[in-house]
This record gives structure tokens, C-alpha cells and sequence, in this order.
């Protein structure tokens, strides 16, 4: 079936800058998605446009048997023509990391 065939691409991109004992990234992801063909029950074929904005720092200053503690607030879009794949959401994450 044509409608779930789907083409589409993404690119990131992301950066980081030490400063003194702490790093912070920030972080974008764009992409696209088309479907070949309308599901039945759908008045239109999917198309997707998804945006991810990411912004994570690192504190080395608390480290503790070399496991620093890391934080990363996420911002996220996808806009479909679809309106069960329209979504947008943001999430923050915390966990631990190491510089090997």
C-alpha cells in the first residue's frame, strides 16, 4: 500500500562550549517526511515538519568518582498534516554522565 510508504531526511547540528569546569550544547534537529499516498480514511497524504531545540549543560565542579551530574531541556514540534502525528512537547532531562 502506497500510504505507508514515506520518503523524508534530518539533520542535526550541535555545539558545545567549555567554561571553566562546566560544558553547555545546544543542539538542532530539522526534518521532513512525505507519504507516497492518502490513507483511506484520511482526506490527505501525511506530510511532516519536525523542529527539535536542545539546550544541556554539564557541572563538573560536582563530580563525584568522575560521574558529573547533567541537565538538558528539550523543546520538540512536528507538524503533520495528520492530526494524530501533530504534536508539540518539552521535557527536561537530569542524569550523570563521564568524560572517558
Amino acid at each position: 500500500d502506497d500510504a505507508y510508504s514515506t520518503k523524508g531526511w534530518a539533520a542535526q547540528i550541535t555545539a558545545y562550549r567549555d567554561f571553566d569546569r562546566m560544558t553547555v550544547s545546544a543542539g538542532v534537529d530539522i526534518g521532513r517526511l512525505h507519504a507516497d499516498e492518502r490513507l483511506l480514511l484520511l482526506p490527505e497524504a501525511r506530510r511532516d515538519r519536525f523542529l527539535r531545540l536542545q539546550l544541556g549543560l554539564v557541572n563538573r565542579n560536582l563530580t563525584v568518582a568522575g560521574f558529573a551530574p547533567m541537565a538538558r531541556l528539550v523543546t520538540e514540534r512536528n507538524k503533520s498534516t495528520i492530526e494524530f502525528h501533530d504534536y508539540k512537547r518539552t521535557w527536561m532531562e537530569f542524569g550523570i554522565t563521564r568524560a572517558f
